[in-house]
């Protein structure tokens, strides 16, 4: 069997690391300069620290848990996953986690769509270190915030109260 011309080996280290909403993004495929789908980890810092706002994707999306443990808001439900836990988002389902431990937690995420690797670089700040970012200095502007995503498919809702 002759491998797929597109095949891959990204190794530990490798791919764009960004600062985005205090956590550390490190874009591992990038599915828009590839048309497939994009891989990114993610580092959460310890809690109680809300991750990604409340927002819903124009493809799937998959998520599994290297370390640590979140909490998961999806549709009506919530559930804490763990090392090892895989949750899918179908497309258009409303979704978001937080990290509610003392611990921070990692991700591996990969969604069904490219354009979100260039939201990511355009609204994220590239890490000087592939570690965690300094604690976030006030609330994200997430009006700001929303006009951008929707031009990626993303559309961002107000967090919980």
């Amino acid at each position: 069997m002759t491998p797929s011309s597109g095949s891959m080996h990204i190794r530990k280290g490798a791919g764009d690391a960004l600062w985005f909403l205090g956590e550390l993004y490190e874009i591992k495929v990038d599915g828009s300069a590839r048309g497939g789908p994009t891989v990114v980890q993610v580092t959460v810092p310890p809690g109680p620290v809300l991750g990604a706002p409340p927002h819903v994707h124009d493809s799937d999306e998959v998520a599994t848990v290297l370390e640590g443990t979140l909490r998961f808001h999806f549709g009506d439900q919530t559930e804490d996953a763990g090392p090892g836990s895989v949750l899918h988002f179908p497309k258009g389902t409303p979704e978001w986690f937080e990290n509610t431990t003392k611990q921070a937690a990692k991700l591996l995420i990969v969604y069904g769509g490219g354009r979100i690797a260039s939201f990511f670089k355009e609204v994220g700040e590239p890490a000087k270190t592939r570690t965690l970012p300094p604690p976030m200095a006030g609330q994200p502007d997430l009006e700001k915030l929303g006009k951008i995503a929707k031009k990626y498919g993303l559309e961002i809702r107000a967090p919980p109260q």
